[in-house]
């Protein structure tokens, strides 16, 4: 992962692929998590998880897809 992004990014980039691997939410295609269940986790509100999300779909790691309530956020790297 990049130097370059924020600690608390990287910090919850950990967490969505915590969840993706071994979230509650089933069934849902491999390596993917959704903002709820990541949210629920990350303790973040929803104004700082964004800018966080995109920063990491910025950098590749993450591609979210779908529109809210039904986006989902797959892990790439």
């Amino acid at each position: 992962m990049s130097a370059l992004i924020d600690p608390r990014a990287r910090k919850l980039y950990e967490l969505i692929v915590d969840k993706a691997r071994h979230g509650p939410v089933t069934p849902k295609p491999p390596d993917t998590a959704t903002p709820t269940e990541v949210l629920e986790a990350c303790g973040l509100c929803v104004e700082e998880f964004y800018p966080l999300l995109a920063s990491l779909a910025d950098a590749g790691l993450v591609e979210v897809s779908g529109a809210y309530p039904f986006e989902e956020i797959r892990v790439k790297a």
